[in-house]
């Protein structure tokens, strides 16, 4: 929209090549989506009577079913404990279909079994291709704020 082609193109190339960079060197499931565990299961919380919030196993049917999903009990926990999502995320709808990818590949491939059809990647690697996906992001969240100063500038 601002008439810079080769700088939108060499910025969304390079954001895609680095996103997927990452996917590739840990593989899909280093998007860890906040609010679902290793088997790609919803975490899902009861409240008691005494208000406490109690985490429910998804082997109990009926109390999981019951329960509520975590983000939208403990929202902020949840994010907590999956800090790079939110640098991942902002590389766009790429990252959410990857996020939904990443969830299918975490499900049993028998049911009831407790090993994910693709395991996580572990160690380095894992630290590697989480970087490289945020780093996206990052650079993504970059081009945004660069690309809405330079249509402020132009409209002086």
């Amino acid at each position: 929209m601002l008439g810079d082609v080769a700088r939108g193109l060499t910025v969304g190339i390079t954001i895609l090549a680095l996103f997927m960079g990452g996917v590739l060197i840990a593989g899909i499931r280093v998007i860890d989506v906040p609010g679902y565990d290793n088997l790609g299961n919803q975490r899902r919380y009861l409240r008691t009577r005494e208000g406490a919030i109690a985490r429910v196993d998804p082997e109990n049917r009926r109390a999981y079913e019951a329960g509520e999903w975590a983000m939208k009990v403990r929202p902020l926990n949840e994010i907590i404990e999956k800090p790079w999502f939110v640098a991942q995320v902002l590389v766009g709808p790429v990252a959410i279909v990857g996020a939904n990818w990443s969830l299918v590949a975490s499900q049993p491939q028998t049911p009831g079994s407790k090993v994910p059809a693709v395991p996580a990647s572990h160690a380095r690697i894992a630290d590697i291709g989480a970087l490289y996906t945020a780093v996206a992001g990052m650079l993504n969240l970059l081009a945004v704020i660069d690309a809405t100063s330079r249509a402020g500038r132009r409209e002086e």
